[in-house]
């Protein structure tokens, strides 16, 4: 029986920062992809996201890197407006009320989230106070999605089997470890897909918040059994496994101050 429900940051609460990427692409004249390639899946990226660099000198590096290969100067300052773009009031409000009612519903909130130390506030203000119980915050657990390691302290802070779990993500990739634990996986297409396929995990939420009515038990057992074939966005529940042990663990930061000379 599903106790806690996690949710990814970007991308599910808030809008993909994919298009940012490709607005600074388009502004200098890079080729499609080139500030993305630094984010996403980017090493210097993933030290951050760990904790082990500043974005400042993620900003200096990604600049100098662009500035060698593409003869092109991108400030850091617009790499740093770039991230905020992404991660500043732009939340989606029917995601935010769908996890205030998941929390009033009884359940477990989570956060689980790739992120920077300097992020930290930003993220602990995002919600309205007390809707998350636990924040699985890349930087400050010093791991990242989809490493294995971090869904199981996660699981090990909320206090869970994997199979209590249902973890929301927008990329497939992530969502792989989590299954593999026993979580129920859900690829996040949009709020209402999201809603109806945790509804189908047997979280008692409304299927549609507007009529106030909970998601009926036949409903879920039919949409258990469609999703067997794992199609896009349904709520997968991982086969039969063995029960894993996890450990226990023992967790702000202001924006990072951009110099204006830090990019010649």
């Amino acid at each position: 029986m599903i106790g806690a429900v996690v949710f990814d940051v970007g991308g599910v609460l808030c809008p993909s920062p994919v298009g940012e990427f490709e607005k600074v692409d388009a502004e200098y004249g890079l080729p499609a992809g080139t500030v993305m390639s630094f984010v996403r899946g980017g090493e210097l990226f993933a030290r951050c996201e760990t904790g082990r660099m500043s974005i400042a000198e993620f900003y200096r590096r990604c600049s100098s890197a662009i500035a060698e290969k593409h003869h092109v100067d991108v400030p850091a300052q617009r790499l740093d407006a770039m991230l905020w773009a992404c991660m500043g009031d732009s939340v989606r409000p029917e995601m935010v009320a769908l996890v205030v009612e998941v929390k009033a519903a009884g359940y477990q909130t989570a956060l689980l989230t790739n992120i920077f130390a300097e992020r930290r506030d930003w993220l602990h203000t995002l919600l309205p106070a007390g809707t998350i119980d636990v924040y699985g915050d890349s930087s400050e657990l010093g791991l990242r999605k989809p490493d294995p390691t971090i869904y199981r302290r996660l699981l090990a802070m909320l206090g869970r089997g994997p199979r209590e779990v249902a973890f929301v993500d927008d990329f497939p990739e992530n969502l792989v470890p989590a299954r593999d634990l026993g979580m129920v996986g859900v690829l996040y297409e949009s709020p209402r897909q999201v809603r109806r396929a945790l509804v189908e995990a047997g979280v008692r939420i409304t299927l549609d918040p507007l009529d106030g009515r909970t998601g009926e038990p036949e409903a879920r057992e039919v949409g258990a059994r469609e999703a067997g074939g794992s199609p896009r966005g349904r709520a997968v529940a991982p086969p039969e496994r063995a029960g894993a042990s996890f450990e226990r663990p023992g967790a702000p930061s202001e924006r990072a101050a951009v110099p204006s000379e830090e990019v010649a």
